[in-house]
């Protein structure tokens, strides 16, 4: 399970590191994608291949609306592979997606059975936004 909040970095190059906290559970070369809300989803390589094989194996293999999602969620994806610094290369499209720049300040989050990477202003935004609504709400 993965909880907590880390604030970080994206260098130069656009690599990051991944917080020791979650380097365990995700294991070797965790799967990193686009997320739901402009920031990118990193899963253990086992819980990506459970997600897909749930929501494309069964799939036709001419079903046009189907094709186009996978198509759109692994163009842009990729396994996390660690340099021998421990810094893991990130694709620019995802950094762009997520509206990472390099050098700039980032946030992983837990989110149960993922880690959430957000650039730190929108992080900061988005966690606002949700304040605001459940307090409306209360």
């Amino acid at each position: 399970m993965f909880f907590g909040t880390y604030n970080h970095q994206v260098d130069d190059k656009g690599r990051i590191r991944i917080p020791t906290k979650f380097k365990h559970e995700l294991g070797d070369n965790p799967f990193v994608m686009q997320g739901a809300e402009k920031c990118l989803y990193v899963y253990p390589k086992e819980r990506a291949d459970e997600m897909f094989k749930a929501s494309f194996a069964d799939g036709r293999f001419d079903d046009k609306k189907l094709n186009a999602q996978k198509a759109k969620i692994m163009s842009k994806a990729c396994f996390a592979e660690e340099d021998k610094q421990g810094r893991v290369p990130l694709p620019q499209a995802l950094l762009k997606y997520a509206g990472i720049a390099c050098s700039s300040s980032i946030v992983s989050i837990g989110a149960y059975d993922h880690v959430q990477i957000w650039d730190k202003d929108a992080w900061d935004k988005f966690n606002a936004e949700n304040e605001e609504e459940a307090e409306e709400q209360n």
